[in-house]
């Protein structure tokens, strides 16, 4: 059973469970196939094993009345399987890697000898995944941790699926950008924000906007899958792809990872319209920090987790102050007093300021309207409340001359837009038996996309963005079926 938890504005919390099988709408594989012998024979009651060579945990069954087994539940990573019956050598196969939602099929041949003979296959081999005709595509881990992102938007790897079209700043990170956007790629020709993506089997898609609402960091995925056509009926909910994140879990080894990404205006050129207007190069600096540790759950004298219980944990943190060049046209000081007799069209032209009260009807039934007295209009006619917001509270005065006549883009400057986020991802894999493994996963995030304020008196006339906050529960619990 699954159960998440997902937040967005004014910090709502939407609850929504979702029950599944075993391998339904979950970033687990699978390993099944038939012994035989060299006569193509099936061997029932061969004794297998397999061991996860991350974790070293094992699990145990016997081959049914037709050779065939079957290993399901199996999280993502690199395995050794061992077959072993009375007058047979022992067969050992390994590394076989399964991926995120994939089921292998392995077929071990037997041969003839004794049991502490050992035929030994080694290195990855080509193995069919025949109980799935979905169109799929596996991002993995080195993919996911080696190849260049700017702004390391996970998400934004689903560009490597055939069929897959990225849109407007969908590959940004997520904490410059409205969410609405967070899933704005199309498949196969489809529209836009019509897809699925889920995090350890659990659905984030927000349904009011069908965005995620969580994309984990890179240091916290282990790969994930992108299907984009024919996928099983366990995935609802989706009109385009389907994208299933695996993240990553402890291991037997402690291993972690500390990381900063760095970026700032003093490295960088200064814009040529800004140098034509004597403007300072716009202000950035931009930090991505973080760290993640993993390994066995290990407390001196009490418990021993080695091969049983595992932890992971991410923690990264961003901030970024972007500043953002800005052309625009204000009023002048004369136009906020009322005074447009320097107002000119770009044909050199006066703008003519009619009186309203004066309009009255001509004899050919045409209104006719008298200008202000030297194209200016008395400070009695100004609107109370207009007159408190013209002395600079609106506007900022030119500081550029602008165009010819007009005076279009009369102000020149650079705004700074704050960003904020942090995010913590934790995952706990606990083996109870045999036939029943626990995993949670949980998560938080928090961010805010703040105002751009380009005359620097707190109106932000360029965009209104305030604060978001979301934030993502997930926890998770498999039975590994065991077969037959």
């Amino acid at each position: 059973m699954a159960h998440v938890i997902k937040g967005g504005l004014l910090q709502v919390l939407l609850l929504s469970v979702f029950v599944w099988i075993t391998s339904a709408q979950t970033q687990t594989g699978g390993i099944s196939g038939a012994v035989s012998d060299p006569a193509g024979a099936v061997v029932p009651g061969a004794n297998l094993l397999l061991m996860n060579l991350e974790t070293n945990e094992t699990r145990r069954q016997s081959s049914n009345e037709i050779g065939v087994f079957r290993f399901a539940a199996l999280p993502p990573g690199r395995y050794r399987l061992e077959v072993e019956h009375s007058g047979f050598k022992r067969f050992i196969q390994g590394p076989i890697e399964v991926r995120v939602q994939q089921f292998l099929t392995l077929n071990p041949t037997l041969e003839v000898g004794q049991a502490t003979q050992t035929v030994e296959v080694t290195g990855q081999v080509a193995l069919l995944d025949p109980s799935t005709s979905s169109l799929s595509h596996v991002v993995e881990n080195r993919q996911v941790t080696e190849l260049p992102l700017n702004g390391r938007n996970t998400l934004a790897l689903v560009a490597l699926t055939p069929g897959i079209r990225t849109q407007g700043e969908f590959t940004q990170h997520v904490a410059t950008r409205s969410y609405a956007g967070w899933g704005n790629f199309s498949s196969n020709g489809g529209i836009s924000d019509a897809n699925e993506i889920l995090v350890d089997g659990g659905s984030v898609t927000m349904f009011l906007m069908n965005a995620p609402s969580l994309i984990p960091p890179v240091d916290a995925t282990q790969e994930f899958r992108v299907q984009t056509n024919n996928y099983s009926a366990e995935f609802d909910r989706s009109a385009g792809a389907v994208v299933n994140i695996g993240i990553k879990s402890g291991t037997n080894r402690l291993h972690g990872s500390v990381y900063e990404f760095f970026r700032n205006d003093k490295l960088d050129a200064n814009d040529f319209f800004q140098n034509r207007a004597g403007q300072k190069r716009p202000r950035l600096v931009y930090n991505q920090y973080g760290f993640s540790a993993g390994g066995p759950v290990w407390i001196p004298k009490v418990y021993d987790g080695r091969g049983q219980t595992f932890f992971f944990g991410n923690f990264e943190g961003f901030r970024q102050r972007l500043a953002k060049t800005v052309t625009t046209t204000v009023p002048t000081a004369g136009q906020l007093a009322g005074d447009f007799a320097q107002t000119f069209t770009a044909s050199g032209e006066l703008v003519t300021i009619a009186d309203p009260f004066s309009t009255r009807t001509l004899s050919s039934g045409a209104l006719m309207r008298d200008p202000f007295p030297g194209n200016r209009i008395p400070a009695n006619r100004f609107d109370p409340v207009a007159d408190k917001l013209r002395n600079g509270r609106v506007w900022a005065l030119p500081n550029v001359p602008g165009q010819r006549f007009t005076g279009l883009d009369n102000f020149s400057t650079s705004a700074t837009q704050p960003s904020d986020e942090d995010q913590v991802i934790t995952r706990i894999d606990h083996t109870l038996t045999s036939k029943w493994k626990l995993f949670g996963t949980y998560s938080s995030q928090s961010f805010a996309l703040g105002d751009w304020d380009p005359f620097r008196n707190g109106t932000d006339l360029l965009a209104k963005t305030g604060r978001r906050r979301v934030y993502t529960l997930c926890w998770n619990t498999k039975k590994m079926e065991i077969w037959p």
